[in-house]
């Protein structure tokens, strides 16, 4: 996945080294430390970034994408940017190996929802009990969605992800169905799926060579019904060719789908450079605020679901 693309070393560390060079004011708010945990798999390591002389009021986890390392990551979501205006500290663990496991993707086979429970612990006992929210790409929106479903983080977006808890795919979905009824924690969550049409590597129809993925659709779908909402999705068009769906939910939930028409797997590629969308901006204004992705700009309705593929 996108260790093929980072092979390519001059072309994105440029892009890397230009996005770190017009970062310096805002990286003056914030300070870094690396961290050691303990984990079921032994001692791992995360890196934080806290917002100096603020009270820090979340904990926001970021998981990069499969063949990616964390610093790459950061490279071209770079979190900190937002992070003294809403307070909240950056965690940004580091998968072992090639990527995450998330149940029906991606090859490891490391406790990496014992990774994060145990990251979110140690967090904790620095801050106090504070809200956990969640941001991953690809295979690591995969991660965040498993997450949601176990209850460690309260809201998140998956970018290019889709839900694989358990053996993924169908009975990935039911997995999260039993996990959620038996904790009781439905109230006050909120899911924003960031999705594009033209998805080779995790597909919007389901399926694919690197794991067992449900149909995102549906899995939308499933997530509005876990958490109490109605099935009847609310299309909102933002541009000629992005939109998003909302359900309408109860007790504070948010359950949204926003929809790339034309584009690929890659957000930090096509998404910016044809399509003018920000995923790490348009998350930070969900998680935060609870703000649809663009809802100020409204364009005519062009087809009445991204279900449909219009």
């Amino acid at each position: 996945m996108m260790h093929l693309v980072s092979k390519l070393p001059f072309y994105f560390s440029f892009i890397v080294t230009v996005i770190a060079s017009s970062s310096s004011a805002y990286l003056d708010h914030v300070t870094e430390q690396t961290v050691k945990v303990d984990t079921p798999d032994g001692t791992r390591s995360y890196v934080v970034y806290t917002p100096k002389k603020k009270d820090v009021s979340h904990l926001l986890l970021t998981l990069h994408g499969f063949g990616e390392s964390s610093s790459y990551f950061l490279g071209y979501t770079d979190f900190r940017k937002h992070a003294y205006t809403y307070g909240y500290e950056i965690i940004l663990p580091e998968s072992i190996g090639s990527g995450w496991n998330a149940g029906g993707c991606c090859f490891s086979t490391n406790d990496d929802i014992g990774y994060m429970k145990s990251i979110i612990r140690a967090r904790r006992q620095v801050h106090g009990n504070l809200p956990v929210y969640g941001y991953g790409f690809s295979n690591g929106g995969m991660l965040i969605e498993a997450l949601l479903c176990e209850g460690i983080v309260q809201k998140a977006v998956s970018t290019s992800g889709v839900l694989t808890i358990g053996e993924g795919g169908d009975e990935g979905l039911n997995t999260c169905d039993q996990k959620l009824e038996a904790s009781g924690l439905i109230d006050n969550r909120a899911l924003l799926s960031l999705q594009a049409s033209v998805d080779g590597i995790v597909p919007w129809e389901g399926g694919s060579i690197f794991g067992n993925f449900p149909n995102k659709w549906t899995s939308f779908l499933r997530w509005g019904q876990r958490l109490g909402c109605r099935s009847e999705d609310e299309w909102v068009s933002t541009g000629l060719s992005t939109g998003f769906s909302r359900l309408p939910c109860p007790r504070g939930n948010q359950v949204v789908l926003f929809y790339i028409r034309g584009a690929t797997h890659w957000a930090h590629l096509d998404w910016r450079d044809i399509y003018g969308v920000y995923a790490e901006d348009v998350s930070v204004k969900f998680l935060f605020e609870g703000v649809e992705p663009y809802q100020s700009v409204l364009f005519e309705n062009l087809c009445s679901s991204p279900g449909y593929l219009c």
